[in-house]
């Protein structure tokens, strides 16, 4: 097995702190490329691991595990990373060095946990491209992982002509729902979680069996659904002002934030997603309507388009898993106090509580 730093951390021994334990894995990882400078598995998921593990994890009552990344001193490692990634940067798919690359996820991890919002990346990163865009995204992703958080679905964003114009963004992209980002229907949300939340009306899928691309077809994924959720999606970003570009919200886990799903499951067979009409309401007040066919002509061909995109990265969805298609109307902000209520006709409602606990 490739050594990695999460494993170094996780197998060292006892009574070893924790740079200690990162250097011994640095100089493993290092070690091994010198013997197979071709295999860099190892050193890719070095990528991903170091600048994760090396800052704030998404549990806001944990400190830094380190204050910034190891890498950042020059090392011989980060120079062989730099190397083992070029064979990637010269098919076009890779564009920034993997110090950049470890900037970015720890800016990133510092603004969940300090929620302050840091300037867009692409500003600070102009040679930033969707491919680097998902491993930034991803490397947060393990991060969380190895703090304990789960997968339990993936989400769509930027599916409905309204929200590209939105956000000024010019097609679809996806994100990653973890187990802390999931709220009860009704309960109470502190919107101090938050960094500029806001909230957007969704049909969600869940899935009864997993779904592989690619060749997915709109008949093999309806085949797959168990059933359709009301549901709302908390939108937070992490870059200021929402100043965003595709990679900058891609690379932001496609803006998530939260979600809430309604408690009321219906069969597929038994909804026209397309013309499943919306009502949202914010403290009472219809703020928004909308109908499923905002979202590529059906919320269904968002679940095609992600699983067949998922295909191409040989990652499949999930029995179980819940999918968040996109949303039906334009995102609205809220605020600590606001209770926003979206009604699907046919499919129930679902409501999402900023106020206290009374």
């Amino acid at each position: 097995m490739r050594p990695t730093v999460a494993a170094a951390l996780r197998a060292r021994p006892a009574g070893e702190d924790d740079w200690t334990a990162l250097r011994r894995a640095l100089d493993a990882v290092v070690e091994l490329y010198h013997q197979d400078p071709a295999g860099t598995l190892a050193t890719t998921r070095l990528i991903k691991d170091t600048p994760a593990l090396c800052a704030r994890s998404l549990d806001r009552t944990r400190g830094p595990l380190f204050p910034r990344p190891a890498w950042r001193d020059g090392s011989l490692a980060r120079r062989r990373l730099r190397a083992a990634r070029s064979a990637r940067e010269n098919n076009g798919r890779i564009t920034m060095d993997p110090r950049s690359t470890g900037d970015a996820v720890a800016g990133l991890l510092d603004a969940y946990a300090t929620r302050t919002p840091i300037a867009p990346l692409t500003t600070t990163y102009a040679d930033m491209s969707v491919s680097d865009a998902y491993e930034i995204q991803l490397a947060q992703v393990e991060a969380w992982q190895a703090g304990g958080a789960r997968i339990v679905g993936h989400k769509v964003g930027l599916t409905s002509a309204v929200m590209r114009r939105q956000l000024g963004v010019d097609q679809p992209d996806y994100g990653h729902l973890l187990d802390g980002m999931a709220y009860m229907d009704g309960a109470p949300i502190d919107a101090a979680r938050f960094l500029q939340p806001r909230i957007e009306p969704e049909i969600a899928f869940v899935l009864k069996r997993p779904l592989a691309g690619p060749g997915v077809t709109a008949a093999t994924a309806a085949a797959a659904v168990d059933f359709v959720l009301p549901a709302l999606e908390i939108i937070d970003s992490r870059i200021a002002d929402w100043k965003i570009t595709l990679a900058d919200t891609i690379a932001d886990n496609a803006s998530s934030g939260g979600f809430v799903l309604g408690t009321r499951p219906t069969p597929l067979a038994d909804a026209d997603l397309a013309l499943t009409g919306c009502l949202l309401h914010r403290n009472g007040e219809l703020v928004q309507t909308g109908a499923g066919g905002a979202v590529l002509g059906s919320p269904l061909n968002a679940l095609v388009w992600l699983a067949n995109v998922l295909g191409e990265r040989k990652v499949a969805l999930e029995a179980g898993h819940v999918v968040l298609p996109g949303s039906v109307t334009a995102a609205i902000p809220v605020e600590q106090g606001d209770i926003v209520t979206a009604t699907f006709a046919g499919l129930g409602t679902v409501t999402a509580n900023f106020r206290q606990a009374s």
